[in-house]
């Protein structure tokens, strides 16, 4: 019996040394998963980068605009009258009927009409008189 207990001691040897290869492997497995799992939980999340917008009016497609101004009590418009002519009454001022004979000076009788007085002499009309 001896040489029985001699085979298996050495059976038992060679078991206890592969389950020695696996624990052993099994440990390395295990210590590269903790180092994995430490850098991902110190390593900060990457920064999005913002996406830009190209600044408008910059593409061909897009229409180009254009801003101008003009002061307040400015009058656009057809300029010229013929007061004279206008002036059916002949008192020098034109009223507010005697302007209807132009479309631009009517529309824009009471910013001409300075005084508010609902007639429209030469002074106020300067700039408009041939």
């Amino acid at each position: 019996m001896p040489v029985e207990a001699a085979v298996r001691s050495r059976q038992a040897a060679g078991s206890a040394n592969a389950a020695g290869s696996v624990a052993r492997q099994a440990a390395l497995e295990a210590e590269a998963a903790a180092e994995t799992a430490r850098v991902a939980t110190d390593t900060p999340p990457t920064p999005q980068v913002p996406q830009r917008k190209p600044p408008t009016g910059t593409y061909p497609s897009e229409p180009q605009v254009t801003i101008t101004s003009s002061t307040p009590d400015s009058v656009i418009g057809e300029y010229r009258i013929d007061m004279a002519a206008m002036d059916r009454n002949g008192d020098g001022v034109l009223s507010r009927a005697e302007a209807r004979g132009n479309a631009t000076l009517t529309a824009e009788f009471n910013a001409v009409d300075n005084n508010n007085d609902g007639a429209l002499d030469a002074h106020e009309l300067k700039g408009w008189m041939r």
